[in-house]
């Protein structure tokens, strides 16, 4: 039962890890920003950083599900 548990949390925190490389590329492609300007990044710095995000959290998602 704690395997399962643990295999849950798991999933969820790479699914909330997706949604935030999305959100920074999002940020990245729009024009103006959710956040107060002394805490916008530049798109140069969050479109890496989001490419990062949901591409590595996508292919640790994969790679949990292969290895069920």
């Amino acid at each position: 039962m704690m395997e399962l548990i643990s295999l849950v949390f798991e999933f969820v925190l790479m699914v909330m890890v997706l949604f935030l490389g999305f959100d920074f590329m999002a940020e990245s492609f729009s024009e103006k920003s959710f956040f107060p300007d002394e805490l916008v990044l530049p798109a140069t710095v969050t479109r890496p950083i989001g490419l990062v995000l949901s591409i590595g959290a996508a292919l640790a998602i994969v790679w949990q599900l292969i290895h069920l």
